[in-house]
């Protein structure tokens, strides 16, 4: 999915048509000198586009940067370096302690949270003669 939204936003910064417009609106622009109105269009309209583009593409690297789907070139070239079977041994553990996390439900980890936590007996306990 992540894939496809880059590559959608590449394809749509990537878009010809939008240049062969802004070709026009300049050669449009060349043919009428002292349209001083449509020549500040045609700069906010350079401006516009450039700053979407800027935003997809900082879109993309946020994309990449902050969405850890498979395994990365550096974590390869590490499994490669200290040895396939410690990397996939390591991998098939966190992915047990992950499943058996899981597994346990939301009931379990609330409960552990609450002893852990413990915040209802901490503290003093309010008067009950009191009346806000």
């Amino acid at each position: 999915a992540r894939a496809a939204v880059a590559a959608q936003a590449y394809k749509t910064g990537a878009d010809d048509s939008i240049k062969a417009d802004m070709q026009h609106l300049k050669q449009t622009m060349a043919a009428q000198p002292g349209n001083d109105t449509a020549r500040l269009t045609l700069i906010q309209l350079q401006d516009s586009i450039q700053s979407k583009v800027e935003s997809i593409n900082k879109a993309k690297a946020a994309l990449d940067q902050s969405i850890p789907l498979g395994w990365s070139e550096a974590e390869l070239s590490k499994a490669k370096e200290s040895g396939w079977f410690l990397f996939v041994l390591a991998k098939i553990i966190g992915l047990a302690v992950t499943i058996i996390a899981i597994m346990m439900g939301a009931p379990f980890w609330f409960d552990v949270l609450n002893k852990i936590s413990n915040l209802r007996g901490s503290g003093n306990k309010p008067d009950a003669n009191k009346s806000s």
